[in-house]
């Protein structure tokens, strides 16, 4: 039976994720109504990302330290209170804010997201029972993409055509929401340590936990090839799907275009108990990430919108038996008080891969054109994951594992 507690974590989850999937849509579209060429809105998408890479260690030992309903209420009301700033000055000159500015935005946004959603991560086993702990994932997983990736982008699309400031009064509401909802948790037991030394040590624990344990290794190499490739690709993307020379869509048909990919997360979060239950957990893995790999080249299949989003939707879906394994996985072997700083390690290398793939796009793309960059990114991710192995499950963790908690105190 779901309680109060888990419909409150579930709603923020929709409030946040509903607020980055419309900005992640609005802060570009804004940029090429500055005139921004296709590498600078690349760089603009990487500094969304940047944060993950810059900062995420050091959030994670913040967050072990602290109580997690407090940091996350924090870090949206921030989100808030920049994009209220930005906000007003898009009203006030009635004209497309400068590249720097939305920079600026996009990089303070993203060194909040930081702190929200690995707070959130590592809030639910204090406060979920371990007999629904899979469930209560499964329903954010499922709820963080319908927000994120569904409804988030067509949304914005629409409100962005309607009025670009109306999307940014309905992602500051949004982000103000969760600030209410979310429930408290229980405060820190975990100490500060004192001295740089030590300090570091405390940084680099979530480091040495996924190093003694060869499978949080491959796992975090086959996310990491994934993540980078999918951040070429979604950067390219943007002026890919609305130039002359790509698919020619309008803000509102670029936003339904990615919202495909949303559907498919939806639909596989929903199936996916059921088709692990049949493949068992191995082949669900490869099979996850095979269609995750395949959705980063969709838009080189084919120049036909339709085409290209009926593949994404289809990858996307059976991409969620990989997702979710591997959140899983890694959740039931790490102790708990790494639990933060693991989770902060494997978005480092997870998600702070995706800026510099998006740079990375955006460069290529000036050399050989964007349609190709699609297909070679997916092949070179590919290639990656083949050789980690992620689907090898079995393993059981390094002995000293359990023992980094007490050492890097």
């Amino acid at each position: 039976m779901r309680s109060a507690i888990e419909v409150r974590v579930v709603t923020t989850s929709a409030a946040t994720n509903l607020s980055d999937g419309i900005l992640r849509l609005a802060l570009p579209l804004l940029a090429i109504r500055s005139g921004a060429s296709p590498f600078e809105v690349s760089l603009l998408v990487g500094a969304l990302l940047a944060p993950w890479l810059l900062g995420s260690l050091l959030a994670g030992v913040v967050i072990d330290r602290s109580r997690k309903s407090s940091l996350i209420r924090a870090s949206n009301a921030i989100r808030a209170v920049v994009l209220a700033g930005l906000l007003v000055g898009v009203v006030m000159t009635s004209a497309a804010p400068p590249l720097p500015l939305l920079l600026t935005v996009a990089l303070m946004c993203g060194f909040s997201e930081i702190f929200s959603d690995l707070s959130a991560q590592s809030a639910v086993p204090q406060i979920v029972s371990d007999e629904r702990l899979d469930s209560v994932y499964g329903r954010v997983s499922v709820v963080q993409n319908t927000s994120n990736t569904l409804v988030g982008p067509a949304l914005g699309g629409l409100l962005f055509n309607w009025s670009p400031p109306m999307a940014l009064v309905f992602v500051i509401v949004s982000y103000l929401s969760a600030v209410a909802i979310f429930p408290t948790t229980p405060a820190s037991e975990r100490r500060a340590t004192r001295g740089v030394a030590a300090f570091a040590k405390e940084v680099g624990g979530g480091l040495a936990a996924i190093r003694a344990d060869s499978w949080l290794v491959r796992a975090v190499t086959a996310v990491g090839a994934m993540n980078f490739a999918s951040g070429a690709s979604l950067a390219v993307l943007v002026s890919y799907a609305v130039s002359a020379e790509g698919l020619r869509l309008s803000s509102v048909e670029y936003g339904l275009l990615l919202g495909c990919s949303g559907v498919g997360s939806v639909l596989g979060g929903l199936l996916v108990s059921g088709v692990i239950k049949r493949t068992g957990a191995t082949a669900a893995v490869m099979i996850g990430a095979l269609a995750l790999t395949v959705n980063i080249g969709a838009p080189s299949v084919s120049t036909n919108p339709f085409v290209i989003g009926a593949l994404m939707l289809l990858c996307s879906a059976a991409g969620m038996l990989f997702a979710i394994q591997v959140i899983s996985a890694r959740q039931r072997r790490v102790p708990a008080d790494l639990r933060g700083r693991v989770n902060a390690a494997f978005q480092l290398v997870g998600l702070g891969s995706a800026p510099l793939g998006a740079i990375a796009g955006g460069a290529a793309a000036s050399l050989v054109g964007q349609r190709p960059i699609f297909i070679l990114f997916a092949a070179a991710a590919a290639t990656i994951v083949l050789i980690a192995r992620p689907w090898r499950l079995n393993e059981v963790p390094a002995p000293n594992v359990e023992t980094i908690a007490d050492e890097s105190r």
